[in-house]
């Protein structure tokens, strides 16, 4: 999942605008990178989540849907 992390990283074509692309990419590099040096069960399961809660809402946001966790709000 790490290195999966990086790569989405680095080429995912985030569809959000360059002011939340640039920190997504380089959030999900260096959440690769720390899962790497880390490798616990702990931090393996956490990094995924991350990773996951991250690609999700992007693909929420970016299809104009409301979010699945955000279901009681508003």
């Amino acid at each position: 999942m790490d290195a999966f992390t990086i790569i989405c990283g680095l080429n995912y074509p985030f569809e959000l605008g360059r002011q939340y692309r640039v920190p997504i990419r380089f959030g999900l590099f260096w959440l690769g990178a720390f899962v790497m040096v880390y490798p616990g069960q702990t931090v393996q399961i956490t990094g995924a989540a991350v990773f996951t809660l991250i690609f999700l809402t992007e693909e929420v946001v970016t299809k104009g849907s409301h979010s699945p966790l955000g279901a009681g709000a508003g």
